[in-house]
């Protein structure tokens, strides 16, 4: 199982064109322990993966960290998503005021040492 993008920038920006509905850019962030972040980090990537979501999540053990767009047909999907993980239950999502929902061309779910460290 592929836990990872695997096309070139190109392949991601065509597909990402080609899409025939749009996205809601959002992100969101929660202060919460993960007692296993490899284990959450991979689950939460094919979770978001499964439902065509794009965009950056960081994960620490300390908490979540996100910069995203969904689906449109999908965001009612992703939000009971969001309800069913008692970390993420009940968080407030930051929905983009102004965006053409064409802001990521992949996922990527990282796990870091600490949530607000610099790259």
């Amino acid at each position: 199982m592929i836990l990872h993008n695997k096309y070139d920038k190109e392949t991601l920006r065509k597909k990402l064109e080609a899409e025939t509905f749009n996205r809601i850019t959002l992100s969101f962030y929660r202060y919460v322990i993960f007692e296993n972040v490899e284990t959450y980090r991979d689950d939460l990537y094919m979770r978001l993966d499964n439902l065509g979501i794009l965009g950056r999540v960081y994960v620490a053990r300390e908490g979540i960290n996100a910069q995203i767009n969904v689906p449109e047909h999908q965001f009612e999907t992703f939000k009971s998503l969001l309800e069913r993980d008692d970390h993420l239950k009940g968080m407030p999502l930051k929905i983009a005021v102004e965006d053409d929902g064409k802001s990521f061309i992949k996922l990527i779910v990282r796990v870091r040492k600490r949530l607000w460290q610099m790259d």
